[in-house]
């Protein structure tokens, strides 16, 4: 599994976790992973752009004079410098996947990338028709309804969500979890905020604000949000001050150590 720090990273950090500790193994020549456009080769080809230090520099250079947030930066620099290139990085799934290979090739690891085209919803969108499959976002929410979800997922899948429903262990929503969360935020000191990944410009500070003055946990990431700061990293954000994950956690790839503590780090 994933060690929390690098699950509650950007989607740079869950990659370069996610495959680091695959080549750790040093039994894994293969990665195959879902993305939009299922074309391996033009992904491979943006992810390593995006790794020449040229390009580094002049996105790093253009997002500290910009009033626009990384990624956007990021999409304007791409599409002036490499043209329909850029529409690679308007879907989640396929700018995971170039996180993905931006992965094996800093890590300079032997390992095969398989782009499997989605299909169905999109990330965190309902299905359209009866066709593909539905999104993880929305088999959540048939099952917060008590919709019949299991007979949508894969039967492997069912089969473990089925048995741990039975054992009274799941399904679990964070709105069962949500005043225990937010106690648990408003208890924090304000040095907490401060040292969060992604935290900048002024962020944590705006994020405890918004904790300690909205009753619930949406109303906080609304409260939170401006065009400079993304929906995803404040949610982000947010349960990595609960849980206690600290800036810098995630920014090597996972110990394969057991006997070390990440958060002794």
């Amino acid at each position: 599994e994933l060690p929390l720090p690098w699950a509650l990273s950007s989607a740079e950090g869950f990659a370069r976790g996610a495959v680091g500790l695959l080549g750790a193994t040093g039994v894994v020549d293969t990665l195959s992973f879902g993305s939009e456009s299922g074309d391996v080769s033009a992904l491979s080809a943006l992810a390593e752009a995006l790794i020449d230090p040229r390009m580094v520099a002049m996105i790093r250079d253009e997002a500290a004079a910009s009033a626009s947030n990384y990624a956007v930066t990021r999409q304007t620099v791409i599409q002036r410098e490499l043209g329909d290139s850029a529409k690679l990085l308007e879907r989640s799934n396929d700018i995971l996947a170039v996180e993905y290979l931006k992965a094996i090739f800093e890590q300079r690891l032997e390992m095969r990338p398989i782009a499997i085209q989605r299909t169905g919803s999109a990330h965190d969108q309902k299905r359209i028709g009866n066709s593909g499959y539905r999104s993880a976002a929305e088999l959540r929410g048939m099952l917060a309804i008590g919709a019949d979800a299991y007979s949508q997922m894969p039967r492997a899948a069912a089969t473990v969500f089925l048995n741990e429903a039975h054992c009274g262990r799941g399904p679990v929503q964070l709105s069962q979890l949500e005043q225990g969360l937010l106690s648990r935020l408003r208890m924090l000191p304000e040095e907490a905020f401060l040292d969060l990944p992604d935290e900048g410009e002024g962020l944590g500070n705006r994020l405890r604000g918004a904790i300690l003055t909205e009753p619930t946990l949406a109303e906080a990431y609304s409260a939170a949000k401006t065009k400079h700061f993304t929906l995803s990293r404040i949610r982000r954000m947010t349960m990595c001050a609960a849980l206690g994950v600290r800036s810098g956690m995630a920014d090597s790839t996972p110990p394969i150590n057991g006997s070390q503590s990440l958060f002794q780090m």
